[in-house]
């Protein structure tokens, strides 16, 4: 319970200073590891405001609910390897989330 109360904290907390660092610049390019529900809650809220949002999951179906819910990108497979960190272009992005 504690945990998800903290996910929770976060996803209020995160768009906000999102919207401060995006001012300075137009359009960030943002990686979401994960497609499960906090991951497709901000990339619904946050795909809408001109950022460059990209989701990786292991989780074809998951994947495919964000991309049918929010203009993303989707890569599949593991976030915690570096061939599919690669594919999703985390380098170039501007937040990693």
């Amino acid at each position: 319970m504690q945990i998800y109360t903290f996910v929770l904290l976060i996803a209020k907390m995160l768009p906000g200073m999102i919207r401060a660092y995006a001012d300075s610049k137009s359009g960030m390019k943002i990686v979401i590891a994960g497609a499960g529900e906090m991951g497709s809650h901000l990339a619904k809220m946050l795909s809408g405001n001109g950022h460059d949002i990209t989701v990786i999951d292991s989780d074809p179906k998951l994947l495919a609910d964000v991309a049918s819910l929010a203009d993303v990108l989707t890569v599949e497979g593991d976030s915690t390897t570096f061939a599919v960190l690669r594919k999703a272009s985390v380098r170039k992005c501007d937040l990693f989330i």
